[in-house]
């Protein structure tokens, strides 16, 4: 176990300005009963979902002490395991240290920061009635009009005597153009010289990443959130400031932005990009790592924050994990690819998961030209419907054998010394995880290519049966024949009484024959290898024009 120099041995505290609340009632795959969601009163960071076991070991950081102290107090209590404990632990300890919610014990208690209004002081035309968010230098207020006490208003009190009146200037110009599309509706500004006062109409709504119930209503939201900031950019509006807490969702599906204090505005230089945060993008993260100056932001930078949003909304986590010091995490943030929906518990969805890859990369000029070629990938994406792991009856129990045979201690484990039986397993395992949205199979996948040294397979043999059925899916999926579809069918029914090779092999045997099956199942899913020959810019076009028009017969 490693840390920061001397974190073993100082004494850590809960933070008095901690809160921890069970979590609200949100869908089951970003929360279970017992979870509990812990933030900082006067933070602009959002909360951390934590689990009921996490909360209870937080608990005992009430009493200053260190953090393995914490952990075998925990384990005194509960009755688990101590060694195990503390190697999954207390790396979450160090990582809530760093989000604030533990302090080491020697550090100064905060100073009161009550309010600096109260319920019924009247300002400008409204009248304070519920305070709702107060961090260091703003207040956010639900309130009424006293000309019209049934109209609720919400009334932004800002006091930043070094940013807060270009803050609360640039909101007001951004609402004023956007005059209630997509945003709320301003009904008054107050300028002061150290910021000022908005009040706004009141909406009604939850973050983005907390909206949705469903699979099908993840994606209809994503697609929702993308096409409000493309008409957010269409305007030449940058919102400066992307994360799920700013992305409201209400009742009836409509998105609303909120917090256009770093906006960027047309005709104006680009605004400053954040500084920290799951929405920091590459450039941003290798300025900061290196500690020169952060480019202003532009419409490709925003676009990859919104990637993040998107990624969150469709998988329940982030794309890429971002729980370490903070060297590490910009280093990660630079470096690290983004996760596979499938590792982060999101759906079967290649044609989704290449959109976001795109908007995703680490080099602006590959992303897209702008959010609206994006929406129209998007689109033509949501044609091959998301699968929340929904696997054919037929197939599920021989995918679950399969994936336990590759699994430590299962049949195949023993060719683990053996580099082209590790690279076939770990073939198998990620096209099984890309078209089944199996996590456990996307985690065996990463262990078993370790095991091969990093390798793939190699592509089958020409004229084999799976470089044929590799062939004639292609040709599906190009043409929307059903001819070729039958031709991949036959040639998957030829694959599986092809004998059993003896070892984990993704172009004959029972694996090869599962993997075909899974993929003429939902031929437009399927994901193609990467050992195959990249394909020509003539056969990517024909491919994207068959997916936004449908394919002409089954």
């Amino acid at each position: 176990m490693t840390g920061p120099a001397g974190i073993e041995s100082r004494l850590f505290r809960l933070s008095p300005a901690a809160e921890i609340v069970p979590a609200p009632d949100i869908p089951a795959s970003f929360a279970i009963p017992g979870d509990v969601l812990a933030g900082l009163r006067g933070s602009r960071q959002p909360p951390c979902l934590l689990s009921a076991d996490t909360a209870a070991l937080l608990e005992h950081f009430r009493t200053p002490m260190t953090l393995a102290d914490g952990i075998h107090a925990h384990c005194r209590e509960s009755g688990a395991d101590p060694l195990s404990t503390l190697d999954e632990c207390f790396g979450v300890l160090v990582a809530l240290s760093r989000h604030g919610l533990l302090e080491p014990a020697d550090t100064s208690a905060p100073p009161p920061d009550g309010p600096r209004h109260a319920a019924a002081d009247v300002i400008g035309p409204a009248a304070l009635d519920t305070l709702v968010r107060k961090v260091r230098d703003t207040e956010i207020w639900l309130g009424h009009l006293t000309a019209e006490p049934s109209r609720r208003v919400a009334v932004k009190i800002v006091d930043e005597p070094a940013s807060g009146r270009r803050l609360v200037s640039t909101e007001a110009a951004a609402l004023r153009l956007l005059d209630g599309d997509g945003a709320p509706r301003l009904n008054a500004v107050l300028p002061s010289d150290t910021g000022g006062v908005l009040i706004t109409e009141w909406v009604e709504g939850r973050p983005v990443d907390l909206a949705a119930t469903d699979g099908p209503g993840r994606c209809r939201t994503a697609r929702r959130v993308l096409a409000r900031y493309a008409a957010l950019h269409a305007l030449g509006v940058l919102h400066g400031d992307v994360h799920p807490g700013n992305i409201l969702a209400t009742a009836d599906g409509e998105i609303l932005l909120l917090d256009f204090g770093l906006a960027g505005l047309p005709g104006q230089d680009g605004p400053p990009r954040p500084a920290g945060g799951e929405a920091l993008d590459p450039q941003a993260a290798g300025a900061l790592r290196d500690g020169i100056a952060v480019p202003p932001l532009d419409p490709v930078a925003e676009q990859y924050a919104l990637a993040t949003v998107l990624f969150r909304i469709l998988c329940g986590a982030g794309y890429l994990d971002l729980d370490a010091e903070r060297g590490d995490a910009l280093r990660r943030i630079t470096d690290d690819r983004p996760r596979r929906f499938a590792q982060a518990g999101g759906p079967c969805w290649p044609a989704g998961e290449r959109v976001l890859r795109r908007a995703l990369r680490k080099d602006p000029k590959r992303r897209y030209p702008d959010l609206a070629a994006m929406l129209v990938a998007f689109d033509c994406a949501l044609q091959r419907p998301a699968r929340w792991f929904e696997v054919p009856e037929e197939l599920a129990a021989d995918l679950r054998r399969a994936v336990a045979d590759l699994d430590v201690g299962g049949r195949w484990w023993g060719h683990r010394a053996d580099p082209d039986s590790c690279a076939h397993a770990a073939g198998f395992l990620r096209r099984a995880a890309l078209l089944a949205g199996d996590p456990d199979a996307a985690d065996l996948a990463a262990m078993w290519r370790a095991l091969a040294g990093g390798r793939l397979p190699s592509g089958p043999q020409p004229g084999s049966p799976a470089a044929r059925f590799e062939g004639a899916l292609r040709r599906y999926r190009r043409t929307g024949r059903a001819a070729a579809l039958a031709t991949a069918r036959r040639l998957a029914a030829e694959l599986a009484r092809a004998p059993d090779p003896g070892m984990p092999h993704v172009h004959t045997g029972p694996l090869a024959a599962l993997l075909a099956s899974l993929e003429c199942a939902d031929p437009w899913q399927a994901d193609v290898p990467s050992s195959l020959p990249a394909q020509t810019a003539a056969a990517r076009r024909s491919i994207a024009s068959r997916q936004a028009s449908g394919p002409r017969s089954r």
